[in-house]
């Protein structure tokens, strides 16, 4: 490891956090050492092959060795931390297994995103994080009061519905988009139960979207993070349809529109309707006093934006339209499956949370309850580009909310402003006041009350550290939380609590205005 680069040592790092969650979830069983092992071995020297991509570069062989080693040194009980790894790359044994993905720079995501070591061991740990359960408490067999709204795929014939398969596939979908004269492929995994796909009008099925972070990816979303989390083991045994969509990153969004001259690669993400803000990020006049050792904002601009004339020294995404990306994906899932369209429910994480705030501002009358984690919008924008939030209220309020965020993050600090972050230096709103726009909107108190002991008696082995606040007395009969823990940038509550108070909270509403996907 000392030998290594400061790039290797970060990637032995990273794969070493993953092999520790898993560890950690099994600590005292014997046979989790033989698992892992089982799941590692085939990434190690001795049975690559000819022409084998994950090992085509040095790097990767020496950071699977560093995964093996670790292995037998985390299962024996022994705590390792090489030097070089900070303590943000080496987080608590808790840390959710596809999480790391996200810290990972844009130096590093393409190879680690791109079929290297990384990505196959958590493709590989698939079937451990599998075996986590749901908490009963989160599990309903009783829908939500009101009634329910069939969607066209209801009324085939099941025997039709070919295209709905019980469990985790990737699919993709054609999506207009006229702005850039275009028709662009998207991809999407879909997670369903064989219960979700035999879904009859009188009892459809709730549909659930959840959304990576910036350099995240679908389906290592799926099968690591929220599988890890608990959120994927909850939605399986809630027979939940779940889509996990995909971000574009540069070179997708080039390739989209025939353009071969990308920018600066800053991974896989979501346009939240700010490309072009030059107000949203820091400034060279920003840099003094206790400023002066932040980065300035490192500038990008994807092909899509340079298209539609939204580049700004702000920008880190795409400018593809992933709005109509959701709308097209929902309006054909809810075509070929039986859901419920008064049961749609969204979240996501970091950039993904973010774009969850700004799907409730483009789509006010789709989703019943949202919960995004770690994820707050720019300043300026919490109600949205043209305060849509506040002129669409009368639908809004027929979405609830459960916000999660870390006490100790310092990329989306839940206080707002400035990110203090080395690397990100954009401006944010404070989770306060994201929180009490939302009470506005619902008409509830404006003081939040303390209800985290509710939420331990729903989920009993969640993180002790965890609290949760509610907006309670709401007018719209919706409910509006909060819930806070000890955690940096891109953790979630230990003891899989994330998975299980989200779907505890998702199970008590629906929407009663009628869900229109036109």
């Amino acid at each position: 490891l000392e030998q290594q680069s400061g790039l290797g040592r970060y990637l032995v790092c990273c794969l070493l956090r993953v092999v520790a969650a898993m560890a950690d979830k099994a600590r005292h069983t014997p046979e989790v050492g033989h698992a892992l092992y089982d799941v590692l071995a085939p990434l190690s020297p001795a049975s690559s092959t000819a022409g084998d991509p994950r090992h085509a570069d040095g790097r990767r062989l020496k950071v699977t060795v560093g995964a093996l080693l670790s292995l037998g040194l985390l299962v024996a009980g022994i705590q390792f931390r090489p030097s070089g790894c900070t303590t943000s790359h080496m987080r608590r044994s808790s840390t959710s297994v596809g999480s790391v993905l996200e810290e990972v720079p844009p130096a590093v995501s393409k190879e680690a995103d791109g079929g290297g070591s990384g990505l196959g061991l958590l493709h590989g740990i698939k079937e451990l994080t599998e075996q986590i359960r749901c908490e009963t408490k989160a599990v309903s067999d009783t829908p939500p009061p009101g009634v329910p709204q069939p969607s066209e795929g209801c009324y085939m014939p099941v025997q039709m519905r070919a295209l709905c398969q019980e469990g985790l596939r990737e699919l993709s979908i054609v999506v207009p988009e006229p702005a850039l004269g275009i028709n662009i492929t998207r991809h999407y995994a879909i997670d369903a139960t064989q219960t979700a796909c035999q879904a009859q009008s009188d009892e459809p099925t709730p549909l659930m979207l959840w959304f990576h972070g910036q350099y995240g990816h679908g389906a290592s979303e799926s099968e690591g993070w929220a599988a890890s989390s608990g959120y994927r083991a909850c939605a399986r045994e809630n027979n939940f349809i779940t889509l996990y969509p995909f971000g574009l990153d540069a070179e997708a969004d080039g390739a989209a529109l025939g353009d071969v001259n990308v920018s600066k690669n800053a991974g896989s993400g979501w346009n939240v309707g700010t490309g072009g803000d030059e107000t949203t990020c820091i400034t060279k006049d920003d840099l003094q006093g206790s400023l002066s050792s932040i980065n300035e904002t490192d500038f990008t601009c994807y092909p899509s934006c340079t298209k539609l004339g939204q580049c700004g020294r702000c920008n880190w995404s795409t400018c593809h339209d992933d709005v109509a990306f959701v709308k097209t994906l929902v309006a054909q899932i809810a075509r070929e499956h039986c859901v419920d369209l008064s049961r749609i429910y969204l979240g996501g994480q970091s950039n993904g949370g973010m774009f969850t705030h700004f799907l409730t501002q483009e789509m006010p009358g789709t989703f019943a309850a949202v919960n995004p984690i770690y994820g707050l919008p720019l300043m300026g924008y919490a109600a949205g580009a043209h305060a849509e939030l506040l002129r669409s209220k009368g639908a809004v309020a027929e979405t609830a909310i459960v916000e999660f965020h870390g006490r100790q993050d310092i990329l989306i600090p839940r206080n707002g402003g400035l990110s203090p972050s080395a690397t990100w230096s954009w401006y944010y709103t404070p989770l306060d006041e994201m929180m009490s726009l939302w009470s506005y909107i619902h008409g509830c108190d404006e003081t939040p009350t303390d209800v985290t002991e509710q939420v331990h008696n729903i989920c009993k082995h969640g993180q002790k550290d965890l609290t949760c606040f509610e907006y309670q007395h709401c007018e719209s009969k919706k409910r509006v939380l909060k819930c806070l823990y000890d955690g940096h940038h891109g953790q979630v509550p230990g003891g899989e609590v994330f998975g299980c108070v989200s779907l505890w909270f998702f199970n008590q509403f629906r929407r009663t205005l009628p869900v229109s996907l036109a």
